[in-house]
């Protein structure tokens, strides 16, 4: 589910942790493309999580779906079969 937009600004609030940066209002909308480069990069999560993380978002095609799944490293392009949960 999305928050409506109350006006034309494309301020994003990020919540992180004090270490890196704390809350932040940045300008500029996230993309989807963006927000899983950031989880594919993330060498903090281990591919299962990351894996989780894919097959929960909701509003993917199944084309889209496979294709983040894969990019996480949780399919085998060669085999077409899942490598994590």
């Amino acid at each position: 589910m999305a928050w409506p937009n109350y006006g034309t600004s494309e301020a994003v609030v990020h919540f992180d942790s004090e270490t890196d940066g704390g809350i932040q209002l940045r300008r500029g909308a996230e993309t989807t493309e963006k927000v899983l480069a950031d989880l594919a990069a993330d060498q903090r999560l281990d591919v299962s999580i990351k894996c989780l993380v894919v097959d929960s978002v909701l509003g993917f095609t199944s084309v889209e779906r496979e294709t983040a799944r894969e990019s996480m490293g949780c399919i085998m392009a060669t085999e077409g079969l899942s490598s994590a949960p």
